[in-house]
C-alpha cells in the first residue's frame, strides 16, 4: 500500500514538473515573440567596415529607439534593421538581410554616464513593429528575465537569452571606447544572463513583457583578475525612464526651459549650430533666463567666437550676479582669447561665489601655469581635487605639472592617485612610467609601460618609453623591438625613428641609423633639426684582440678651416703611434687629443713576436662617408686587430 501511494505521489510530482517545464517553454516563446516585434539590429558605419549592436522601440509614434551610448558614441547617423518573417518564423541568418533592408536613423541624444542613447528613424517604421512598454518599477532579485540581441559571436540575429535577476544597485565603472575609457555611473540590474558583444542596447523584459533593463556589459574577470561567470549588467529601467523623459523634452521643446535643455544636450553632442539656435529660441521665449545665456556662451566658446561668448556671459551675470558658472565660462572665453589676467579674475570671482567650485580652481590653475606661476597653479589643482576627489582633469594637470617641475616622486604619487580614480587613465601611466625612469627605477618603469601597452596597444609613445627604460637596463635588443613596434603602430611617429636611429648607432649599424634619422627629420624637422646633426668626421677607437701588446701606427685625414689634409703633414715620413696591451682598446690621439677625421691609414707591429698587420698601411680606410652622417652625437669608428 505504501509503495503504491509513493508511486502515485512521484507520478504527480513528475506531471507537475513536466507541466511547469512546458509552461516555462511556452512562456519563453511568447516573451521572445513579443520582444522580437520591438527589437532592432543597429548597424554603425565605420571608415573600415561596420560595428553593430541592438536597440528597441520605446515610442512607436515618434519612431524612437533606445540603445547604448557605447554603440553609437560619436556618430550622428546609423542604420536600423528590423526582423523579417517567413511562414510565421523569424529569418535569423545574417546574410538574408541586405543593405536595402536597412532604414536610416539619426542619433537624437546620448548620456555617457548611464550608457544610454536615443535614435530616431528617418524612414517609415515597418508594419508590425511595436513599442516595448516599460515596467512601473525595478525588478527584484529572483525575477526571471528575457532578452533578444544580435551577438556577433553567434553568427545569427535575433538571439534569445534568459536569465535571473541577481540584484539592482548603483554602480560606477569604466567602459572602453576606442582608445578612451569612459566613466559610467548609474543604477544597474545585475543578472546571470549570458550576453556578448552585439547584444548591447537590447531590451531586457520581465515575465509580463515589460522592460526592466537595457543590456549594457558583462564581466569576465573581477578587479583581481579572477574569472567571473555569468555576471551581466543592464541599465535599470529607472535610469531609462529619466533618460527618455529628458529626450522627449529635448525633441519637442515647448518652454524656454525645454529649449535650454535641448541646447545643453546638443552642446554635449558637439552640435554647436543647433545648440545656439535652440538657446536663442529659449531667450526669445524668456529673455530673463540666465541659464540660456550661459549655455549659449559655452557653445560660442567651443565654436571659437569668444567675443560673443563674453557678451552672453555679461548678460547672464547681469541677470544673476551670483551665477558662478557664468563667471567660469567667461573666464574660459578670456583664456582662449589670450586675456589670461582677465580669465584669472573671472575664475577668482566664481570661487568667491562658490568656494568649493572645483572646475574654477582647476581652470584658474591652468591660467596660472600660462603665467609661469607654477606653485600657485599646483595649489589650485590640489584644491580642485580636495573639493572633487574624482575630478580626473585636475588629477592629470597636477601630475603633469609635478613632472614638468622635476618633482618626480610627487609626480609618481600623483599618478597613482589618478589611477585610483580611473584605473585606465592613459596620462597617469605615462607620468608614472617616466617618473620611475627619472628616478632610475627602470625595471618598475618597464612594468608600468607593460600595463599601458596591454591597455592601449595602439599608442606608440608607450613602446618608445619602454624602449628607453630597456636601454638603461642594457636590453638594447628589446629596445629596438619596441621602437620598431611604435613605427608599426604609427609610421609617422618621428620619436620612434629618432630613438631607433640612436639604437642603431649603438649597434654600429650606421646605414640603418642614417635611414631612421633621415625619417625623423623628414617627419618632424622643427623638433629634430637641433637634435640630429650631420657630422663629417669620427673619432677612432682601436681594439687589440691579439695575445700581445701592439704598437699601432697611423695617419689620418681631417679638416682645418674647411680644407681637408693629412696629419702628420709630412705624410709618409712621419707617423703617429700608440701602444695597446692585449685585450684592451684605446682612442687614436694627436698631441694629446682624440683625433677626428674621415680617413685613416693604419698598421701594427707585435712588440713581442714582431708580427705585422699591414693590410691598411698604404690603403685609405674611410671612417666617415664624404656626404657625412646623421647622428645625435659624434660617433666612434671601431678598428679591430685580430
Amino acid at each position: 500500500m505504501y509503495k503504491k501511494m509513493h508511486f502515485v505521489a512521484w507520478a504527480c510530482l513528475l506531471a507537475v514538473a513536466i507541466e511547469q517545464h512546458v509552461f516555462a517553454a511556452e512562456q519563453g516563446r511568447s516573451r521572445y515573440n513579443e520582444i522580437l516585434r520591438g527589437t532592432a539590429w543597429i548597424v554603425v558605419p565605420l571608415k573600415n567596415g561596420t560595428a553593430s549592436g541592438t536597440g528597441w522601440i520605446v515610442d512607436q509614434e515618434r519612431k524612437l529607439l533606445i540603445t547604448n551610448h557605447h554603440v553609437v558614441a560619436g556618430k550622428q547617423r546609423v542604420l536600423i534593421v528590423f526582423p523579417r518573417f517567413k511562414d510565421g518564423r523569424v529569418i535569423s541568418e545574417r546574410n538574408a538581410y541586405k543593405e536595402e533592408d536597412a532604414l536610416r536613423a539619426k542619433v537624437i541624444d546620448t548620456d555617457q554616464h548611464s550608457d544610454l542613447a536615443a535614435v530616431q528613424l528617418i524612414d517609415r517604421l515597418p508594419d508590425g513593429i511595436r513599442a516595448i512598454p516599460m515596467a512601473s518599477e525595478s525588478a527584484q532579485p529572483g525575477d526571471d528575465l528575457h532578452s533578444v540581441g544580435n551577438p556577433g559571436s553567434s553568427g545569427a540575429l535575433w538571439v534569445y537569452t534568459s536569465g535571473t535577476v541577481r540584484q539592482v544597485y548603483y554602480k560606477e565603472w569604466y567602459s572602453q571606447n576606442g582608445r578612451s575609457f569612459l566613466e559610467r555611473k548609474c543604477r544597474v540590474l545585475e543578472s546571470q544572463s549570458p550576453i556578448n558583444p552585439g547584444d548591447s542596447g537590447g531590451p531586457v523584459v520581465n515575465d509580463d513583457g515589460q522592460l526592466v533593463g537595457v543590456v549594457s556589459h558583462y564581466r569576465a574577470t573581477d578587479s583581481s583578475g579572477k574569472t567571473v561567470r555569468l555576471m551581466s549588467h543592464h541599465i535599470d529601467v529607472s535610469e531609462v525612464k529619466k533618460f527618455v523623459a529628458r529626450t522627449l523634452r529635448m525633441m519637442e521643446p515647448k518652454t524656454a526651459e525645454d529649449f535650454t535643455l535641448r541646447g545643453e544636450r546638443l552642446i554635449e553632442q558637439d552640435k554647436l549650430g543647433e545648440a545656439i539656435d535652440a538657446l536663442t529660441r529659449a531667450i526669445k521665449l524668456n529673455d530673463k533666463l540666465s541659464a540660456a545665456y550661459r549655455h549659449r556662451a559655452r557653445a560660442f566658446v567651443y565654436r571659437g567666437d569668444y567675443d560673443t561668448a563674453v557678451l552672453d556671459c555679461d548678460e547672464a551675470i547681469r541677470l544673476d550676479p551670483k551665477d558662478a558658472v557664468a563667471y567660469e565660462h567667461r573666464g574660459l572665453a578670456h583664456r582662449r582669447k589670450g586675456d589670461i589676467d582677465k580669465a584669472i579674475v573671472d575664475y577668482s570671482k566664481a570661487i568667491q561665489i562658490d568656494p568649493k567650485y572645483a572646475l574654477a580652481y582647476n581652470n584658474r590653475g591652468w591660467a596660472l601655469e600660462l603665467k609661469k606661476q607654477r606653485d600657485r597653479a599646483l595649489a589650485d589643482y590640489e584644491r580642485a581635487i580636495r573639493f572633487n576627489p574624482k575630478f580626473v582633469v585636475a588629477h592629470i594637470n597636477r601630475m603633469n605639472l609635478l613632472y614638468d617641475m622635476g618633482r618626480y616622486r610627487e609626480a609618481l604619487a600623483a599618478a597613482d592617485d589618478g589611477l585610483k580614480v580611473n584605473p585606465f587613465l592613459p596620462v597617469a601611466y605615462r607620468v608614472k612610467g617616466r617618473s620611475l625612469h627619472m628616478l632610475k627605477q627602470y625595471k618598475d618603469a618597464v612594468l608600468t609601460f607593460d600595463t599601458a601597452i596591454q591597455l592601449y596597444p595602439d599608442e606608440p609613445s608607450y613602446f618608445v618609453d619602454r624602449g628607453l627604460a630597456l636601454t638603461w637596463l642594457n636590453r638594447w635588443d628589446l629596445a629596438v623591438k619596441d621602437y620598431r613596434s611604435a613605427i608599426k603602430v604609427d609610421p609617422k611617429y618621428a620619436a620612434a625613428y629618432f630613438w631607433a636611429g640612436s639604437a642603431m648607432d649603438y649597434h654600429r649599424n650606421f646605414d640603418e641609423a642614417q635611414r631612421y634619422y633621415s625619417k625623423a627629420l623628414e617627419l618632424d624637422p622643427q623638433n629634430y633639426k637641433d637634435k640630429i646633426k650631420r657630422f663629417y668626421q669620427r673619432h677612432v677607437k682601436v681594439v687589440n684582440n691579439t695575445n700581445e701588446t701592439l704598437r699601432i701606427g697611423y695617419f689620418y685625414e681631417a679638416v682645418d678651416k674647411r680644407e681637408w689634409g693629412w696629419y702628420p703633414t709630412n705624410l709618409g715620413k712621419t707617423y703617429l703611434s700608440i701602444d695597446v696591451p692585449p685585450g684592451k682598446s684605446a682612442y687614436l690621439t694627436h698631441e694629446g687629443k682624440k683625433i677626428r677625421g674621415r680617413r685613416i691609414r693604419i698598421w701594427a707591429v707585435g712588440l713581442k713576436s714582431g708580427e705585422r698587420w699591414l693590410r691598411d698601411k698604404d690603403k685609405d680606410v674611410w671612417i666617415c662617408p664624404t656626404a657625412g652622417y646623421l647622428s645625435r652625437n659624434e660617433t666612434d669608428f671601431i678598428y679591430t686587430f685580430k
